[in-house]
């Protein structure tokens, strides 16, 4: 007997799937930045960063800002870190996510 999914259950399921996707990328750019290849972290980062974004999970977009800052200060390209600082804390603020402001700060 077929089984009948809604509407709901199938795009719950989606969002399951990017969010899975995003969060192995985000792995991967932490596994990349700390044997220092920055370049490669900054691309997985952004990627999981526009699926975060997508799925509108804005604390997982806001972890994405803050390594991608990190990341840029480590290239010593400080105004893109601050650039994605400033996005950060825009996000924290909006969330009422008091750390994730201080982070944005400190960076």
């Amino acid at each position: 007997m077929p089984v009948a999914f809604t509407a709901s259950q199938v795009l719950a399921q989606t969002v399951n799937e990017r969010k899975a996707e995003a969060d192995r990328l985000f792995q991967q750019g932490i596994k990349q930045f700390n044997t220092s290849q920055f370049e490669a972290a900054l691309q997985s980062w952004r990627q999981a960063r526009m699926i975060y974004r997508e799925i509108k999970d804005r604390q997982s977009e806001g972890a994405a800002l803050v390594n991608l800052g990190v990341a840029y200060r480590n290239l010593g390209n400080y105004a893109k870190a601050i650039e994605y600082s400033q996005q950060l804390l825009a996000i924290a603020t909006q969330i009422k996510d008091r750390q994730s402001e201080w982070l944005a700060f400190l960076n």
